[in-house]
């Protein structure tokens, strides 16, 4: 490679994700109150597709039959739990702020 000996620097403009709160939700609930709810869930699903539809794809995977779940139950949840995961992501919202002006001012 040549060149005069300088090189540009890669300006990252993209910000870090802030997930969304039934995400939060899922971070703070999914091992101690739903994972066994969401795999007996997904057992049933699946038993009853094969039966009502052999020789078929299912309609949705794990993964997404998980997040349609979880979105649904956070929906129900009460006003004090979603306090709870809008605290939770107000302070992640901090940190992803912090981090993202850390790297604007390590790209000066």
């Amino acid at each position: 490679m040549s060149g005069t000996g300088t090189r540009g620097i890669l300006k990252i403009t993209g910000q870090s994700r802030l997930r969304q709160e039934w995400q939060i939700y899922q971070t703070m609930t999914y091992e101690n109150k739903w994972k066994e709810v969401i795999d007996s869930e997904w057992d049933n699903y699946q038993k009853k597709w094969k039966a009502e539809h052999p020789n078929t794809d299912l309609l949705q995977g794990c993964f997404t039959f998980m997040n349609s779940f979880l979105k649904e139950k956070y929906k129900e949840e009460s006003e004090e739990v979603k306090k709870e995961v809008r605290e939770h992501r107000a302070v992640m919202k901090d940190d992803i702020d912090e981090k993202d002006n850390r790297n604007d001012a390590y790209q000066r």
